[in-house]
């Protein structure tokens, strides 16, 4: 899959982080539901860095079509 990140760019993803990155993202959803801004930053925080840490780089020009 891939994931961009506003200001940061895009990253390739393999598909097996969905589930992983689905539950970083309903916490993220949560914080916002519940107006927790400290718990939105942690959660933001948790999710951007899973997916610097599980994704490739891609260039800003890149256009990649799912296969």
């Amino acid at each position: 899959m891939i994931v961009r990140i506003l200001g940061e760019g895009q990253f390739e993803v393999d598909d097996t982080a969905t589930d992983e990155l689905n539950i970083l993202d309903a916490k993220l959803e949560a914080a916002v539901n519940a107006g927790d801004e400290k718990a939105f930053r942690s959660a933001l925080e948790r999710l951007v860095s899973r997916i610097r840490a599980l994704g490739t780089p891609l260039p800003a020009d890149a256009l990649e079509r799912r296969r």
